[in-house]
């Protein structure tokens, strides 16, 4: 081979190369551990091959981005992988098991979820939590089961002057400690 045709062979080469990094390539794997810190991820690349784990696989594709909507794989489940630049970096694409998932909305909204729980919360203290079978509503320091619990103590303690002595408890008590437990077991503090 002349040597203009083996510098033309190695030119040919070095753009195959250069369009090959650029093209995005899709593995299938296995996610072997996720550490929720640092929104990354292990995965085992190729199922037939057991000490093929590659680490620090980030969890939401677009690089450095902890705000949107992020899908955080289970540990076991199938995820699909992309190569993200021509750098090296691969992130997770797609999950068939969503362990956990957080949606950011600016600096004030979140809204997290998982088999156990969905939490709101906004602005300055603002939280809604669904968990447990009961729901948490609360702002700042504030919460809906206190104050409910609260009033309920007041009504029960309420007491009126007739005829210049004050009368005795409500005689209804009882059915204000029925609503205050109903209240228990459908609300947390």
């Amino acid at each position: 081979m002349s040597q203009a045709a083996q510098q033309a062979a190695e030119d040919i080469k070095g753009m195959v190369e250069k369009i090959a990094d650029r093209i995005p390539i899709i593995f299938t794997g296995i996610v072997k551990s996720v550490d929720f810190d640092a929104y990354t991820c292990e995965v085992q690349l190729n199922v037939n091959e057991d000490g093929n784990v590659t680490k620090d696989i980030v969890i939401n594709a677009a690089l450095e981005v902890t705000k949107g909507l992020i899908q955080i794989p289970a540990e076991g489940s199938v995820v699909w992988v992309a190569k993200l630049d021509g750098g090296g970096n691969r992130g997770v694409i797609k999950c068939s098991e969503v362990q956990q998932l957080l949606w950011r909305v600016g600096d004030d909204v979140q809204i997290s979820s998982n088999q156990n729980y969905l939490d709101l919360k906004a602005g300055d203290g603002l939280q809604l939590l669904m968990a447990a079978g009961k729901f948490k509503i609360k702002n700042g320091s504030k919460n809906l089961l206190t104050i409910l619990l609260d009033i309920l103590t007041h009504i029960e303690q309420i007491t009126v002057n007739a005829a210049g002595a004050p009368t005795s408890v409500p005689i209804n008590v009882a059915s204000f400690e029925a609503d205050r437990v109903a209240l228990q077991q459908l609300l947390t503090a």
